[in-house]
């Protein structure tokens, strides 16, 4: 008996270090983290180029890349990764807690649908967005990109006055004087414009125009 007794002693696992507990932890949540990040940046940059699909232009001529667009949704990124903290820290306690308890069964990694539900749910509502700011844009209604002083979505359009630089402009440049005009953004040279009043999307040399961009609430020429 004491034979036996002293062999379940020796086989016996000791607890586990916080340390060790903190590194095998932190290496199961490192894989699942990336993909979050992976899959946080691919929805924003497909919901952009939605948004601007729809207006007629392709971010990247406007200079969107990946520093913008994280700069940009800065609001959303809080949220999101706020949310995927707190999951993580909440299941990390539980497991640590069973853990203590002599639990051996407790995972490090629980099941991946919560995570992925939040991450597919708050895409959904992305790509609403996007749909909507685009279908407001092509009314001439302005729309909001900033939530409690953080920006919250990757695109921006502002409202604005285009006028000449030069003396006898282009015909289109003078239309944009007359319509209701967002500003897209510019990049190689051009600026790039939505004219609300004939639905289409218009570039022209940027040394060619003067553009002044307007505050939210104003909308200068564009329909009530």
């Amino acid at each position: 008996m004491a034979k036996t007794a002293k062999t379940a002693d020796n086989g016996a696992k000791p607890p586990k270090g916080f340390g060790v507990w903190a590194r095998e932890w932190a290496e199961s949540w490192g894989k699942s983290l990336s993909l979050v990040g992976v899959l946080l940046y691919t929805f924003l940059w497909t919901a952009t180029s939605a948004f601007y699909s729809r207006l007629g232009v392709d971010p990247q001529d406007i200079g969107v890349d990946y520093g913008s667009i994280l700069v940009k949704s800065a609001g959303q990124i809080v949220l999101i990764v706020g949310a995927v903290l707190l999951y993580i820290l909440g299941f990390a306690v539980y497991s640590r807690r069973r853990r203590s308890a002599g639990r051996e069964d407790a995972r490090m990694l629980p099941a991946f649908g919560p995570l992925a539900l939040v991450v597919i749910l708050w895409a959904v509502g992305l790509f609403s967005i996007a749909a909507i700011h685009a279908n407001d844009v092509r009314k001439g209604i302005v729309v909001p990109t900033t939530f409690a002083f953080l920006p919250y979505v990757p695109w921006r359009v502002w409202p604005a006055e285009v006028s000449a630089s030069a003396i006898d402009p282009p015909s289109i440049i003078t239309d944009l004087a007359e319509d209701c005009v967002f500003y897209l953004g510019q990049g190689n040279g051009y600026s790039f414009f939505y004219d609300v009043d004939e639905k289409r999307s218009l570039h022209v040399p940027s040394s060619q125009v003067v553009v002044s961009t307007q505050s939210r609430g104003e909308r200068p020429r564009c329909p009530e």
